[in-house]
């Protein structure tokens, strides 16, 4: 596990040699908290976008030993916008490239923090590692081949996302957490946690809805 941890956090930015490295961490993670007393059993565990898909991964997988009360997915991975397209390229330029430039595109109506995230966010690379692409690729299918799992589940996702094809995924989930809430913003894009507050209220109150009805 230790090996598994150190591996994760030696690579280059925005790279990943294979998505279970993420579920490595997760697990690392949580046998720390509980070590240290500080880890509810059974947890409520709450992701965002690729974080969502970690999570969604763990309950599929290790179902009842994942240890969770509840799992929180916003904004959730499974396959990103526009993927048939990307996928071609992908297959085609794999061989040949290491880094593609990373194109920004508002993910929130939040004016203020979307300029953050164009102009001085330290932690957005510029560049996306092809290695990232094919790990994904790689760790769809092992998602798609999960049997249901019936753990209380909220997806909260928003209507204007371009990072995600969320229709597809929602559909995916839901027949993965086939007692999933799902609720959905007309307005929202795909940063939920950093939207406008008026959106970010909406979604929030599901969210605080969810968390007492759980624990």
């Amino acid at each position: 596990m230790g090996f598994a941890w150190s591996r994760a956090f030696q690579r280059p930015r925005a790279e990943i040699e294979d998505f279970d490295d993420y579920q490595h961490c997760l697990a690392h993670r949580k046998e720390t908290l509980q070590t240290l007393s500080m880890a509810p059993k059974p947890g409520l565990g709450v992701g965002q976008s690729p974080g969502a898909a970690m999570l969604a991964t763990d309950a599929l997988t290790r179902r009842d030993t994942a240890g969770w009360a509840g799992i929180v997915l916003l904004a959730p991975l499974v396959r990103p916008w526009r993927w048939s397209q990307a996928s071609w390229l992908h297959l085609i330029a794999s061989p040949f490239v290491k880094e593609l430039p990373r194109k920004y595109r508002p993910n929130s109506t939040d004016e203020q923090f979307t300029a953050f995230l164009r102009d001085q966010d330290p932690l957005q690379p510029e560049r996306l590692s092809v290695a990232w692409i094919t790990a994904m690729r790689r760790w769809m299918p092992r998602l798609l081949a999960r049997e249901p799992n019936p753990l209380p589940t909220l997806i909260l996702q928003g209507e204007q996302d371009l990072t995600v094809d969320w229709e597809w995924n929602l559909a995916i989930l839901a027949n993965k957490f086939p007692n999933a809430e799902i609720h959905r913003h007309p307005e929202a894009r795909h940063h939920l946690v950093n939207e406008a507050e008026p959106i970010r209220q909406v979604l929030f109150e599901a969210l605080d809805h969810f968390v007492e009805n759980v624990h």
